[in-house]
């Protein structure tokens, strides 16, 4: 599904990004962890083509990104595949809750007005949002709008989702919420990236975790990689050994 190869990134003449490799599998809820500014959220931004590699390859459901960033009939046909969820929400402000679900199919889809909606409704219903779809983003909480966000990312059904801190900000009760529902969707064949400080979402959700440290995957493993004593991890948590 996901395959980084060897891949190097630079902004403003600073690594980010020093040869990262890494492949998530059909399927699969793949966990990327590390400190703040290791370039986690970077690392789904190329996956989505806003960057290219300075050097490696990205490849998407057999797409090479770098390749075809230029490409847009080749870029947007990607895009049309992956759902992702902004660590914000990005909703728009000015749309209710329907119409920034049914915003991505509107304008990359060409289907019925009877389908937007039996899909926006469904997507809604998904998240418990049934009976908010008339609502603003202002009148939504933080959990409520991240909701939004998975709906929106779901509407389209992608077989790919992309989740950029999806529990950042939430009490512990609406967090355990969101994970039930990217396990939810997993189980019903959907691959995840989960870009996460939040452990606990880490250990509910993950099919594998890596930890990404000074541009690169330093260790990955099943969830148990949380509980042993790789310096990495160890760092992560805060216990340097």
């Amino acid at each position: 599904m996901i395959e980084f190869k060897d891949v190097f990134q630079s902004f403003g003449g600073r690594p980010v990004l020093r040869g990262l490799s890494f492949n998530v599998k059909d399927g699969e809820c793949f966990v990327l962890m590390g400190p703040s500014g290791s370039g986690k959220s970077t690392t789904l931004l190329h996956i989505v083509g806003v960057y290219k590699a300075r050097r490696g390859e990205v490849v998407v459901q057999g797409v090479d990104v770098g390749k075809n960033i230029d490409n847009p009939d080749v870029l947007v046909g990607l895009r049309r595949k992956i759902g992702l969820v902004f660590q914000g929400g990005a909703l728009v402000n000015w749309l209710n809750v329907y119409d920034n679900v049914a915003l991505p199919l509107r304008e990359a889809l060409e289907l019925e007005e009877n389908e937007i909606e039996s899909r926006v409704n469904d997507a809604l219903e998904k998240v418990l949002l049934s009976n908010d779809s008339e609502k603003l983003p202002s009148e939504l909480s933080g959990g409520m709008r991240k909701r939004v966000a998975l709906a929106r990312a779901l509407v389209t059904r992608p077989p790919l989702i992309l989740y950029d801190e999806p529990t950042a900000g939430l009490d512990p009760a609406m967090s355990a919420q969101i994970a039930r529902l990217i396990v939810d969707f997993s189980q019903h064949g959907v691959t995840s990236v989960v870009v996460t400080h939040d452990v606990d979402c880490a250990r509910r959700v993950a099919s594998r975790i890596a930890i990404l440290s000074k541009g690169k995957i330093q260790v990955e493993g099943d969830k148990s990689l949380l509980d042993g004593n790789h310096p990495s991890v160890l760092e992560f948590l805060g216990h340097p050994a």
